[in-house]
């Protein structure tokens, strides 16, 4: 038959206590260390230290060493309090910790120099550790947010135990505290004492190893949400560069190459539904004297402004405006005959001419900024887009160029 003496389950406790510290090596090694652990291993340190002092200088005697020892026993619910403040981010003062330790051995020394029984010293003690049993509980039910959902059961499983367990001790040592002369043998043993806290710390075990797991979970969602927010963002990135390599940046129309492309798309359909394709090309007259006599700054501005113009009627019209070149601009209207082409063609003249951009050195154009417009309609004959299509609208651009400027002129119909 096992006997429940005090130094047997002083050194069972002992040996759960290394358990604890290989659980909370492991995390540190093969995974990864979280606030509050290395206080939480100095904690279970202290106490084994605690523990085998007080097997080798006999817990009852009065000595320094045994106090000493009996210091380093409630190292466990200080530092265990101290790493849950670190854990759950609350930043507790190293210093107030220090002085605490303090505190606690002045206690414990002064209070057995005045007994010649363990008592007054394990009540210091038990009260100790239940104040700061009590404190770990408060602040976890005050700050759960802070945990992994469901991780805290088995800590405030242990906590609770640890409380009601130091308060039935403190009222079995109470008598005693008066009664010097009351035999040890008849007095509340301390192995019982152990015996429950031993069941404690296995449980905090459990605890520590599901705590573990379920942060290291919780890391994985905030890491994979963190990599779906890089993805999203990288998306955008690319949606940006994909629609900055498509526009023009002064204008922020369709560049040449999403001209092209969509003239493509546009091709193919109006030839599958044999519908009428327009496009209007368009120059503003004699930008290079404009450029040199006002300066390119006046020169961008103008652009600006024909495009802000052509952008307006492309959406009206649901077509496409584009910048073609430096000072050539087309656009591309789906579904819209030669005759609505030259309508659309001649609101754009008249607009441009709104503009009141100054322009008194044009040699042909009178004292404003113009524009002079080609026009094309078909209806496509093959489903490859034929480059004669933009080579006959410049034709008329040209035309009405040759003509005077500032006008508009169809192909094949002037």
């Amino acid at each position: 038959m096992i006997e429940l003496n005090l130094p047997s389950l002083l050194y069972t406790s002992a040996t759960i206590n290394v358990v604890m510290i290989g659980v909370l090596l492991h995390t540190r090694v093969y995974r990864r260390t979280y606030p509050g652990f290395t206080a939480w291993t100095l904690a279970v340190v202290t106490n084994i230290i605690g523990q085998l002092g007080l097997i080798a200088y006999e817990s009852n005697t009065q000595s320094i060493a045994t106090n000493i020892f009996a210091t380093f026993v409630i190292g466990m619910p200080i530092l265990g309090w101290y790493g849950l403040r670190q854990f759950l981010d609350l930043k507790p003062n190293i210093f107030w910790l220090v002085a605490v330790f303090a505190a606690s051995f002045t206690i414990i020394v002064l209070v057995s120099l005045q007994s010649e029984t363990p008592y007054p010293r394990r009540a210091i003690i038990s009260v100790l550790t239940l104040g700061f049993c009590l404190a770990g509980l408060m602040d976890i039910r005050r700050h759960m947010s802070k945990f992994v959902q469901g991780g805290t059961e088995l800590i405030q499983l242990g906590l609770i135990l640890s409380s009601a367990l130091l308060t039935a001790r403190l009222v079995s040592i109470w008598p005693l505290l008066f009664d010097a002369g009351l035999p040890l043998e008849n007095a509340p043993q301390n192995a019982y004492v152990i015996l429950v806290l031993i069941s404690v710390r296995l449980l905090w075990v459990l605890a520590f190893i599901m705590l573990t797991q379920q942060r290291l979970e919780l890391e994985l969602v905030q890491s994979q949400a963190k990599t779906q927010s890089l993805a999203n963002k990288l998306e955008e990135l690319n949606a940006e560069l994909f629609n900055d390599s498509r526009s023009d940046a002064l204008t922020g129309l369709a560049n040449r190459r999403h001209f092209d492309e969509e003239l493509v798309f546009e091709w193919e359909r109006h030839y599958q539904y044999k519908a009428t394709l327009s496009v209007i090309v368009l120059d503003v007259d004699h930008f290079k004297l404009y450029n040199d006599t006002y300066g390119h700054s006046a020169g961008d501005f103008c652009l600006t402004k024909i495009g802000e113009t052509l952008s307006d009627i492309a959406t009206h019209y649901r077509g496409l405006a584009a910048r073609y070149g430096g000072e050539e601009f087309t656009l591309l209207l789906p579904s819209t005959d030669g005759r609505r082409a030259r309508a659309i063609a001649k609101d754009i003249l008249r607009r441009v001419e709104d503009l009141r951009c100054p322009f008194p050195a044009s040699p042909t154009t009178g004292s404003r900024l113009s524009v002079s417009i080609g026009v094309h309609a078909i209806i496509p004959a093959h489903p490859s887009v034929s480059n004669a299509f933009i080579q006959d609208a410049d034709k008329a651009l040209y035309a009405a160029k040759r003509l005077g400027r500032n006008q508009v002129q169809v192909y094949g119909q002037d």
